[in-house]
């Protein structure tokens, strides 16, 4: 009977324990809504100083998808990600530094439609639309 009652225990023990803070899930989803071929590009600067970029491709209706798992990234790029250069067809460009204050800044995560879908999964989701294009400035 005590063995029942310690396995019982230890079985309710168990089940009561929810996973620690950090096991937390951050997912983001960069969509092109936009009619135009997209270029990412992502400047990187190092811990040793040494700037380094990253391009992504997105043609129309597109997706990109970053999860993160236990630890928080602060945006879709990283902590390091200094600035981004979205360019459209190769014609246009928009640039997000990571001091703007652009409400459409894709280093912002206010910039972004979040979602909680429970307390450790959060989506966060970019949309680059024709409006981005109609802003972006022509490439000299």
């Amino acid at each position: 009977m005590r063995n029942l009652l310690i396995f019982i225990f230890f079985v309710l023990a168990l089940i009561s324990c929810k996973p620690e803070s950090n096991d937390c899930d951050y997912r983001f989803i960069i969509l092109n809504s936009s009619n135009y071929h997209l270029d990412i590009i992502v400047f990187y600067l190092n811990s040793d100083s040494i700037p380094r970029d990253t391009l992504f491709t997105l043609n129309p209706n597109d997706e990109y998808k970053f999860e993160y798992i236990n630890r928080f990234s602060g945006n879709a790029f990283g902590l390091l990600a200094d600035s981004v250069y979205l360019i459209f067809d190769n014609t246009k460009r928009i640039i997000y530094k990571k001091d703007d204050q652009d409400p459409r800044n894709i280093l912002l995560l206010d910039a972004c439609e979040n979602e909680i879908e429970n307390e450790y999964w959060y989506t966060f989701r970019y949309y680059i639309t024709n409006e981005d294009y109609s802003n972006a400035k022509f490439i000299n």
